[in-house]
């Protein structure tokens, strides 16, 4: 990828997924967008991670054992380092109420699996740009 994009997107991402063969393809790809990528195999683990990475942005696998994506996402959330930080959260479930319980949360948006790369890529964008607008017009970016 470009160094022009590498410097405009450069952001640091936080994965926590359970299914290493997802987050070794995820990196894969992110990594070849400019995006610094950090991961997490479960939610301890993740917010750990998080507490050390402090990243821009989370993504989140909802189906995970031992505490799943909405208790994750409930604990950033309830932090003020991660309160707003976005969350995007990966589902392959169909039903609304998954979804639905993704946002009272507090996720930031979601994605389908299987996941279409291209898509995520220009999600993570898209939702990194409308972070750092706000930010901007908080007055906590410098």
């Amino acid at each position: 990828m470009s160094t022009v994009k590498t410097a405009m997107y450069g952001a640091t991402i936080l994965m926590i997924d359970d299914d290493a063969v997802i987050r070794i393809i995820t990196q894969e790809h992110l990594e070849g967008a400019g995006f610094e990528f950090h991961e997490a195999a479960d939610g301890l683990s993740g917010l750990a991670a998080f507490e050390e990475t402090r990243p821009d942005i989370v993504i989140l696998d909802i189906n995970m054992l031992v505490m799943d994506g909405f208790t994750i996402c409930k604990r950033l959330r309830e932090s003020p380092a991660g309160r707003d930080v976005p969350v995007l959260m990966i589902t392959g479930e169909e039903d609304i109420e998954f979804i639905s319980r993704a946002y009272e949360v507090g996720a930031t948006d979601f994605i389908k699996k299987p996941i279409n790369y291209s898509v995520l890529v220009h999600q993570l964008h898209c939702i990194l740009h409308d972070k750092r607008t706000t930010d901007r017009l908080k007055g906590t970016e410098g």
